[in-house]
């Protein structure tokens, strides 16, 4: 099987200290995604193929040009429940433009624990998003 494409960490963004993650395998039912996070991070994720796609046809409405990651629980297979914790990296949304995305998403993906985070590509060397996109999955 083929691989995606590596995707390059964005700029400004630190490594992660304890070094790449392995390849993620998940149970049948689950998405499989041809994204990956940024030191090679492919693989399944705990949410339906149906609300990644409405995550990523939101997102694009939002800004055509933004990035959407899942990090989190949902990322891993052996975990159970949790939220969806989103990061969105875009220079364009504003605070008001994050509460209507937020609502949004949960009108499409139904009313549930959701962490949404936005952040300016100038801000994704700090700590919080740099862990998100090492340990998260692009949609």
């Amino acid at each position: 099987m083929s691989q995606a494409p590596r995707v390059r960490k964005p700029p400004g963004a630190a490594a992660c200290p304890s070094g790449p993650h392995p390849q993620a395998h998940g149970p049948a039912g689950t998405a499989d995604l041809t994204g990956r996070g940024w030191p090679g991070r492919v693989g399944r994720m705990r949410l339906s193929p149906e609300a990644v796609q409405a995550i990523r046809e939101e997102v694009a409405r939002a800004d055509p040009q933004a990035e959407v990651w899942l990090f989190g629980s949902r990322t891993r297979d052996e975990a159970k429940g949790g939220d969806i914790d989103l990061l969105v990296v875009s220079d364009h949304l504003a605070f008001a433009d994050e509460l209507r995305l937020r609502a949004a998403l949960l009108d499409r993906i139904g009313w549930q624990r959701l962490d949404l985070v936005v952040r300016p590509r100038s801000r994704l060397g700090e700590p919080f998003a740099a862990l998100a996109l090492e340990s998260g999955i692009r949609l």
